[in-house]
């Protein structure tokens, strides 16, 4: 589900595209009164058709008046787009830490995923290989947030952090289906809670 940051940018993001699209079909039509009024002798700035107001023919005068109405359109996409430009990047800093915040979270829930299912695999000591593969894999992903892996069971996983404290997970005992996800978490021989989701526990030991 989107964020409002996220649904934010969407919107000026879609504002932006729709004015550039309008800016390019300004400009081609401004392209086209530029000629028409450079082919009558029009092709004035404000000033200079103040100029010739007394003495130009009319279709001079009406070929400078909407060459001057469409110049103007142009130059109001434009403001809309600097505008636009300007509050997009207003919000990116707090887009790119959603995005980031989404990624961390998306790759965490891939380790609680795959981790779970190994909890769930009761023949894995026959796909050794296999699962001698996924336990480099897990014990890598962790090690990128200095969580080391000592032993990883199917009740317990133990291992130290990057600031030398010992740690260990015990699945939690019990007759409920939260039990099967829940563990203890022990810190340096601390406990820090008894009933806490493997994701929770996660983000306790990287930070």
């Amino acid at each position: 589900m989107a964020t409002m940051t996220e649904k934010r940018a969407a919107s000026i993001k879609k504002e932006l595209e729709k004015y550039n699209n309008q800016l390019i079909r300004r400009k081609a039509l401004l392209e086209k009164k530029i000629q028409k009024a450079v082919k009558l002798g029009a092709n004035w700035s404000d000033e200079e058709a103040r100029e010739h107001y007394d003495t130009c023919t009319y279709e001079q005068r009406a070929a400078w008046f909407d060459l001057s109405i469409t110049r103007d359109s142009v130059k109001e996409a434009e403001e809309h787009i600097e505008n636009a430009t300007k509050r997009l990047n207003a919000i990116l800093p707090e887009l790119a830490a959603v995005e980031a915040k989404t990624q961390e979270d998306e790759r965490i829930e891939e380790i609680k995923t795959s981790f779970e299912k190994r909890l769930s695999l009761e023949d894995y000591i026959k796909a050794q290989e296999e699962y001698q593969r996924w336990l480099k894999w897990f014990k890598a992903e962790c090690l990128k947030d200095g969580i080391i892996i000592d032993h990883y069971g199917n009740h317990l996983i133990n291992g130290s952090l990057k600031n030398g404290k010992h740690f260990s997970m015990l699945i939690n005992d019990g007759y409920t289906e939260r039990s099967f996800h829940c563990y203890t978490l022990y810190i340096d021989n601390e406990c820090i809670f008894t009933s806490g989701l493997f994701e929770t526990a996660y983000k306790a030991l990287r930070n």
